[in-house]
């Protein structure tokens, strides 16, 4: 027998059932790493013959920390993604974007969900964002490459 159970997913990446936050890390993890689109505009995870569903204010990811990595001659080379319950993916800075309050967003799960930067994850970027003196432009370096932040207005709870 399948049963249905209804959460809700703020801003800053919290989970909520029936008004209290659920602060377990596994299944953080598990909502992370298997989250999937459903009917109405929800989310889906499926565990043990139980249907999660998902309601979410902004969108269904939220970065919750950084770590950066650079090559040997200190060159920022990639820059992991950490959500809740520790699952980690690798940022894709083409998909760097500004939206509505100056929010920044980025794709993951291979380019199929919005995810959102927590405050925290936004100022930990900071340092390795550069203007462009002609465009006046905001981009990243990445293993040699600039990849510009685009300015672009997510609609909320868009994916």
């Amino acid at each position: 027998m399948e049963r249905n159970y209804y959460y809700f997913l703020d801003k800053e990446g919290h989970i909520w059932h029936e008004g209290t936050e659920v602060d377990d890390v596994r299944f953080a993890f598990l909502v992370n790493r298997t989250l999937q689109p459903a009917a109405d505009g929800m989310y889906l995870v499926r565990c043990q013959n139980e249907n999660c569903f998902f309601r979410v204010e902004d969108v269904p990811y939220v970065v919750q920390d950084l770590a950066f990595h650079k090559n040997e001659k200190g060159e920022l080379h990639q820059i992991d993604l950490i959500f809740p319950g520790g699952y980690v993916e690798i940022l894709d800075p083409a998909t760097l974007r500004v939206g509505a309050n100056n929010v920044l967003y980025c794709n993951v799960r291979k380019g199929s969900f919005d995810a959102r930067f927590s405050r925290k994850a936004y100022f930990q970027l900071i340092p390795y964002l550069q203007e462009d003196s002609e465009s006046h432009r905001y981009y990243i370096e990445l293993n040699g490459l600039r990849r510009l932040i685009r300015q672009s207005v997510l609609a909320a709870g868009g994916s």
